[in-house]
């Protein structure tokens, strides 16, 4: 058997692929969190942990101490808020239920783009009338 010598990056490129990967994490652990308050509304600190680390354990093995901060930074942007007579319950807040409620008015989008087509403005393309031309 051979062994094979693989030099090492350097140290400050390896610094950068760390905090590229810390951050990367940060946001996983973040939508996973959200996507479970969302489906359950109303959760304790320690159900919502384990089914952070049960969602998360697939991609890498979370730090419990990472899920308790990003917790605390979503409280902090408003998207978690703490129960006030317990708070170990946490609640999606409301900015949170934005995103699920708001659905796009289709027919208002339409007869916008509609309103937009003018001779100095917009145009249909002539080959496929789904796509238009930008013209100012």
């Amino acid at each position: 058997m051979r062994r094979i010598r693989i030099p090492l990056p350097p140290v400050d490129e390896r610094k950068k692929v760390v905090e590229d990967v810390d951050k990367d994490r940060r946001y996983a652990i973040d939508a996973s969190i959200v996507r479970i308050m969302k489906s359950h509304k109303v959760l304790g600190h320690q159900q919502l942990v384990m089914e952070c680390v049960e969602q998360l354990s697939r991609m890498f093995k979370p730090d419990f101490k990472a899920i308790k901060k990003r917790i605390e930074d979503l409280i902090t942007r408003d998207y978690l808020e703490r129960d006030k007579e317990n708070p170990n319950l946490f609640r999606v807040s409301h900015k949170c239920l934005i995103d699920v409620l708001v659905q796009p008015d289709f027919k208002a989008i339409k007869k916008r783009i509609e309103d937009l087509i003018t001779p100095d403005y917009l145009e249909r393309d002539k080959e496929n009338p789904n796509l238009f031309r930008y013209l100012a």
